[in-house]
């Protein structure tokens, strides 16, 4: 009868914890955050296409590209101009 798995130690022993451990870190960094920032919403300089942006993080500015003509944009909030 052929044996049909295969132990892996590095996946079972770091990779298992590592991942529970990197879990909580980002469930109390999430908590701490007084606001949440879903995506934005604004005018390509460029071409003029107007459309929304999703955000990977709350960190600005913040690098997107706009679906109308693909040119590099940098996002950046109110009070960093």
């Amino acid at each position: 009868m052929p044996d049909d798995s295969v132990f892996i130690p590095v996946a079972h022993f770091v990779l298992v914890p590592s991942f529970f451990f990197i879990g909580i870190w980002q469930c109390f960094r999430r908590l701490k955050q007084s606001e949440q920032l879903r995506g934005a919403h604004g005018r390509c300089p460029d071409c003029g296409t107007e459309q929304d942006f999703e955000l990977g993080s709350a960190r600005f500015p913040q690098s997107v590209t706009c679906g109308g003509c693909h040119r590099g944009l940098t996002l950046a909030t109110a009070e960093g101009r």
